[in-house]
């Protein structure tokens, strides 16, 4: 009974796959693609969680609940892509019209000469994609609003040190 409301219910959802993804796609500004693998892996999951499946409830909003989470996730998951590539792109505007700079090795090189406790915020924000809390959790600081203020201190310094060495390259640049 429960497996044959489960199949019913994944056939209705799929019919409706392209309005859904469409809808999504627009409402998360993701793109359509994205949302349609985010649908597919959804799917995949409750089939493969189909043993789990309460009869009691409409399948839609099972399959709606982990489908948006994992839509939320995915929008933060690329905010955080863009949050790490500003550190770049700030620098962009202002100097690469003058230098032949490779930024990524410049950033690289200015995250490790970052204090540690600074590097470290900014390695697990940016790189490891933790949250404020788990951040908060690992250096054993007060609260995540502790851990945020760190890491916009560390970025603040990291664009400061990117700002020296790249005016540095410029400087010399401009003397030879």
């Amino acid at each position: 009974m429960s497996l044959d409301k489960f199949n019913e219910g994944l056939e209705e959802t799929y019919s409706k796959k392209d309005r859904t993804c469409d809808f999504f796609s627009r409402r998360f500004f993701l793109p359509y693609e994205v949302v349609e693998e985010i649908f597919q892996d959804t799917a995949m999951k409750l089939y493969d969680k189909r043993d789990e499946y309460n009869s009691n409830m409409k399948f839609i909003s099972w399959f709606r609940r982990i489908f948006v989470n994992k839509l939320i996730d995915q929008k933060r998951k690329s905010s955080r892509r863009k949050m790490k590539n500003n550190i770049q792109t700030e620098f962009v505007d202002n100097y690469i019209n003058e230098t032949n700079i490779d930024l990524s090795e410049e950033v690289r090189i200015g995250i490790l000469e970052l204090e540690e406790d600074k590097r470290m915020m900014i390695e697990m924000h940016d790189y490891e994609g933790l949250n404020w809390l788990k951040i908060s959790d690992k250096l054993k600081l007060d609260n995540k609003f502790t851990a945020r203020s760190k890491y916009y201190q560390a970025r603040k310094e990291l664009k400061r040190v990117l700002v020296e060495r790249i005016g540095e390259y410029i400087r010399g640049k401009k003397a030879a």
